[in-house]
């Protein structure tokens, strides 16, 4: 199911180098997280930094397997390593949900 980019060894490259590519983009959201929002915590351990590379890869390799390569792919591709990051975040600090405001 390989859709990405036409023929077959040609679709599955451009899956591999997508996946490198969200593997790559992982630690330079890390360090740009951990230099614009100091209050989040510096850098996270190596075991984590490694952890959330490769679920970023992941899952650009699932984005660009459900969706082929439409004009939108740069999106998918932020939209994969902006979310993990905030899962990072999330699951180290517990900020999410915040229940610090009221609606009524």
């Amino acid at each position: 199911m390989v859709s990405a980019g036409g023929g077959g060894s040609a679709g599955l490259l451009m899956v591999v180098s997508l996946g490198l590519l969200g593997c790559l983009l992982s630690p330079v959201a890390e360090i740009l997280i951990a230099r614009l929002l100091p209050r989040l915590g510096g850098l996270p351990t190596p075991r984590a930094r490694i952890t959330t590379a490769a679920v970023t890869g992941g899952a650009c390799v699932a984005f660009v397997l459900r969706f082929g390569t439409p004009p939108g792919l740069s999106a998918l591709i932020l939209l994969a390593v902006l979310g993990v990051q905030l899962a990072r975040v999330d699951i180290a600090l517990h900020l999410l949900p915040n229940h610090s405001y009221s609606f009524s």
